[in-house]
């Protein structure tokens, strides 16, 4: 698995907020979804994160990435 070391805040935020999107947490419009899900899948191939097929495995990847980067949530965009 690949180390990465510094994702930048707005990419860590904006990581947290698709996880959160995927669980089910926050509920979006059909474009604000398209858009998150791109803007997401932007972001894995930016810093060369694996991207599995799914949504689901995705927001998984992320979540191990942002507790390694001890990402701490803020949900005041929510």
């Amino acid at each position: 698995m690949k180390t990465i070391k510094k994702i930048h805040k707005d990419d860590l935020a904006e990581m947290s907020d698709f996880t959160d999107y995927v669980a089910g947490e926050i509920k979006l419009s059909e474009k604000e979804s398209q858009a998150i899900e791109l803007n997401a899948s932007r972001i894995a191939e930016k810093y060369g994160m694996k991207q599995p097929k799914t949504i689901r495995g995705l927001a998984n990847e992320f979540g191990r990435e942002l507790e390694r980067q001890s990402f701490k949530r803020s949900y005041k965009n929510h």
